[in-house]
């Protein structure tokens, strides 16, 4: 079984939504898959980005510091429950050690 090494580390995005506006970054490691944003755990970017991408010319973002390195074999990615497929389909994941 694989160790989800994100679980409780230090989180920061883009912004946070005017109207999920307890939709943090921090959400997204607290070890919860629910995919109804009601649930309170899921993350919600600033509405300027991400959704609403084409019209600002930015995309949202996402991260974690995980604190050290690791051999990282997966990553799970849940969407909320009502995103179209296309939606969830536009992600690129990065590893660095720059600081952000």
């Amino acid at each position: 079984m694989l160790e989800n090494v994100a679980q409780g580390k230090a989180a920061t995005q883009s912004g946070v939504s005017e109207f999920y506006s307890y939709a943090t970054a921090d959400k997204a490691v607290d070890g919860d898959f629910s995919s109804v944003m009601r649930q309170g755990s899921c993350v919600n970017a600033d509405t300027t980005h991400g959704y609403h991408q084409k019209l600002s010319g930015s995309a949202a973002w996402w991260q974690v510091e995980l604190g050290q390195e690791y051999d990282v074999y997966e990553v799970r990615i849940t969407t909320q429950s009502f995103i179209s497929a296309e939606r969830g389909t536009n992600v690129d994941l990065f590893k660095t050690n720059e600081k952000y």
